[in-house]
C-alpha cells in the first residue's frame, strides 16, 4: 500500500470488492480503494491470507480472524470447520459437551452431538 486511501465517506465499500473500507483498513490491511491491493491478479476478497481455506469474504461473512488459521483455538481450521465438519469457527465447543470440537475429531465423536 502506498499509504493514500481515495474513499468516499459516503460509502461502505469503496472499491465495490464486498469488503468494507473499515474491514480492509483495520483486519486486513489492504487499501480499501482498491480492488487489488498486493502486487498479484487476486482480488483482496478472493485471498485467504491465513491459508486456512477460508478466502478474506469468507472469513469477513463469518466472523473469524483473517490472519488466524484457527480463530476459537479448537485444534481445527476455520476452513475445516465451516466446509468440513460444520462447526462453530467461533466457539471452541460446538455442542458444549466440554470436550472441543479438535478433540472430538481425534476421538472419532462427534463434535454436533453432546450425545
Amino acid at each position: 500500500m502506498d499509504g493514500a486511501f481515495y474513499i468516499s465517506p459516503f460509502v461502505v465499500d469503496s472499491d465495490e470488492d464486498g469488503l468494507n473500507d473499515c474491514y480492509e483498513v483495520i483486519d486486513l490491511g489492504t487499501n480499501p480503494s482498491s480492488m487489488f491491493t498486493l502486487d498479484n491478479p487476486y482480488r483482496d476478497r478472493d485471498m485467504d491470507f491465513d491459508e486456512d481455506g477460508l478466502s478474506n469474504m469468507e472469513e469477513f461473512n463469518a466472523g473469524t480472524d483473517p490472519w488466524n488459521k484457527d480463530t476459537d483455538g479448537d485444534g481445527l481450521t476455520d476452513g475445516a470447520e465451516l466446509k468440513v465438519y460444520f462447526t462453530d469457527p467461533l466457539n471452541p465447543d460446538t455442542d458444549g459437551d466440554g470436550i472441543t470440537d479438535g478433540e472430538e475429531i481425534i476421538r472419532g465423536t462427534d463434535p454436533l452431538s453432546a450425545s
